[in-house]
């Protein structure tokens, strides 16, 4: 899974990103940061160790899992907390189980473009959680400021 320079600078921005998220962010993108580590984590755990042992196809299913399981905690903070950016999650995770399936299902796309997808929706689940750290940040810090929440935004 780190064999490649883009895996590996994929890798430290998740690192950075989940960071940014545990020092800036609130509960729900701590959580999900959390959820997105394990992801990660696991992923890479299960790469190496399935590496050569079994097919492919049984790396696919594993990697599967993993994505559900992410897919699960992300539902389950979507119910409790109803963020926009925790629905745009979702459906970024649902594109990821797709593409499992795409690719379980053998439908062509070819395992250097299924690499290519899977980490664009990695980055895509990154950059959400970057923004809506951010929002969070913002939010608390306008909050402690006692500012209206359009200070500073003109009205025509």
């Amino acid at each position: 899974m780190l064999h490649s320079i883009i895996n590996q600078i994929e890798f430290l921005a998740m690192g950075m990103t989940c960071l940014f998220a545990f020092a800036k962010g609130g509960f729900v993108e701590k959580a999900a940061a959390v959820l997105v580590s394990i992801n990660w984590v696991l992923s890479l755990g299960l790469s190496f160790v399935l590496a050569g042992l079994f097919s492919r196809q049984i790396e696919e299913l594993t990697f599967l899992g993993v994505d559900a399981l992410t897919a699960i905690g992300l539902l389950i903070l979507a119910l409790r907390f109803a963020n926009i950016w925790l629905g745009v999650a979702m459906l970024v995770q649902s594109g990821a189980l797709a593409l499992h399936g795409a690719v379980m299902g053998d439908w062509g796309l070819g395992f250097r473009n299924y690499m290519i997808f899977n980490n664009l929706l990695s980055l895509g689940l990154l950059a959400l959680l970057i923004c809506a750290t951010a929002a969070a940040w913002l939010g608390r810090s306008r909050r402690r400021a006692n500012l209206p929440a359009d200070a500073g935004v003109a009205h025509a």
